[in-house]
This record gives C-alpha cells, structure tokens and sequence, in this order.
C-alpha cells in the first residue's frame, strides 16, 4: 500500500483523536463512524500498524457500555446505515478477541 494512505490516518487521528471531536460526524452509532473506521481498519489491513486497531477499539468503546448495549442504537429503526459499525466490532473480536459488544453467549459473536 501507498504510504499516502497511512499518511492521511496518521493526520486524521491527529486531528480527531475521538471521531466526536469532528464536527460533521454525528455522535450516534451510525453510518459515519462505520464508514471512517472500515478505511482506518483497510489501512491496518496492509499496514499491521496496531495503532490503527487501537483507535477503531477507542472510538467503538464509546459507543458500547460494559455490558455490551450499544449507546443509541435503536433496534426498531432497522436501519441498514448501522452495519459498518456491527462489522468493526466483529473485526475487534477477531483481531483482539474481545470487544465490548460481544459479551454473553446471546450476543451472536461467540
């Protein structure tokens, strides 16, 4: 992979270490979150680079308390704009074996 692109991450996680910190993206689990994180989570695909990982779990943990309930979501909206975020928390299981929403054995992850 081109540097390029682990360049313009490194400088988006500088300039919004929390993706709340930027403006446009709205603090809901939703479309946006999913769609900056899966290109961070590209990224460390070629790179390996563990920082990325660590900013996508950072910025997921917001969302999911200890108990494995995602902050606002809504189940009754099913809306499809909300699976890029489901995706990055099964990436985290994968890669880390863990991840906040994949508590309990009625949570589909293990």
């Amino acid at each position: 992979m081109d540097n390029l692109a682990m360049r313009l991450v490194t400088q988006w996680i500088k300039n919004y270490p929390m993706l709340i910190h930027c403006t446009w993206v709205s603090d809901r689990w939703h479309y946006e979150q999913g769609c900056l994180l899966k290109g961070i989570h590209d990224v460390y695909m070629h790179t390996g680079e563990n920082d990325l990982l660590e900013y996508i779990r950072t910025n997921m943990d917001r969302y999911v308390e200890n108990d494995g309930n995602i902050r606002t979501y809504r189940e009754q909206d099913y809306n499809l704009d909300q699976i890029n975020n489901g995706k990055m928390q099964l990436q985290l299981y994968r890669y880390m074996g863990f991840c906040r929403s994949c508590i309990g054995e009625e949570s589909g992850c293990l």
